[in-house]
């Protein structure tokens, strides 16, 4: 036998709070159950932002049936594992990006179908998770389980430990994210930390790279960019794209960027010129951004270089 089985988790609405860089609501004692859902609402509200990361975590304990597979003090993540779902670890964290700035937002939103054996039956579902922030700023769960009404002990639930809890915040953390793209159109290092592209070159030619900076962070930010000298016979540029003024060159190895504002980009043009180096003589660089809020931020990317 197929058993149906869901679980809801929607933001709701609230009266307007003392909004906060941080929001946190409470799960202890949430059920998920059958009929109409119950709910929960942070305190306080949130600020308006373009960045937050956000964690749900607590343990739970399934009553009925699943009192046998989800014991007292399960962790969340577990729980969902033996209702079958994969990877939830994936979406119970997370940073949300909102380049508006402006509320209300989707928090998280995800649909898993998992399935589990119980004795000679294969209890099969859907799971899905939504949270969210309303216009007033205001962070707050409704949840509901469905399905099981075969067993005649009562519908099954599964409840939140004391503990348990969503926590929403404002990321105010410098974070720049420095990418380029290659000959192919191939994008390098976006949403990663570093990147890599060897490129040959002939002497008396040059290869430009494009070069993208973005502002990860909710503030804006002055980044500093910088480049190691190269060996003898090569030499490169760094420009603001459509500025026609090199912002790095041999001689000034480190400038600052204009201000970004967050979630915003600067085109930059990497540029490699093999001035008098012989074929196979080899020199690399490393182009570095470092945040001007948070000097120990940092992205960066590597050109391995070779004279064909």
């Amino acid at each position: 036998m197929v058993l149906g089985m869901g679980l809801l988790l929607s933001a709701f609405s609230g009266e307007r709070a003392l909004a906060d860089s941080s929001v946190t609501v409470d799960l202890t004692g949430l059920e998920f159950k059958s009929g109409k859902p119950p709910s929960v609402q942070s305190t306080t509200s949130i600020d308006a932002s373009t960045v937050y990361d956000y964690e749900i975590t607590g343990t739970v304990h399934g009553t009925g049936f699943l009192s046998t597979y989800i014991p007292a003090g399960t962790q969340l993540s577990d729980m969902l594992e033996t209702l079958g779902v994969k990877n939830p670890d994936s979406f119970l964290s997370g940073r949300l990006y909102n380049p508006g700035g402006k509320l209300p937002l989707t928090v998280v939103s995800v649909t898993k179908h998992g399935k589990f054996k119980y004795g000679a039956f294969t209890v099969s579902g859907v799971v899905s998770l939504r949270a969210g922030i309303t216009a007033d700023g205001l962070c707050g769960f409704k949840t509901k389980l469905l399905g099981f009404s075969f067993f005649t002990g009562g519908s099954p639930t599964v409840v939140f430990d004391r503990g348990s809890q969503i926590a929403v915040n404002v990321d105010t953390d410098a974070d720049p994210d420095l990418y380029m793209t290659s000959a192919t159109g191939k994008v390098i290092g976006k949403g990663a930390s570093g990147g890599s592209l060897d490129l040959k070159i002939a002497k008396g030619k040059s290869i430009t790279i494009p070069v993208t900076i973005q502002n990860d962070s909710s503030v804006a930010d002055a980044f500093t960019m910088s480049v190691p000298g190269l060996a003898t016979g090569f030499s490169q540029t760094v420009t603001v794209k459509g500025s026609g003024t090199a912002l790095l060159d041999s001689s000034t190895t480190s400038a600052a960027l204009p201000s970004i504002q967050p979630l915003k980009t600067l085109k930059l043009l990497w540029t490699i010129t093999n001035d008098s180096a012989a074929s196979g003589a080899t020199t690399s660089s490393t182009l570095t951004a470092t945040s001007g809020n948070d000097s120990s931020k940092t992205d960066t990317l590597e050109l391995g270089i070779t004279a064909k």
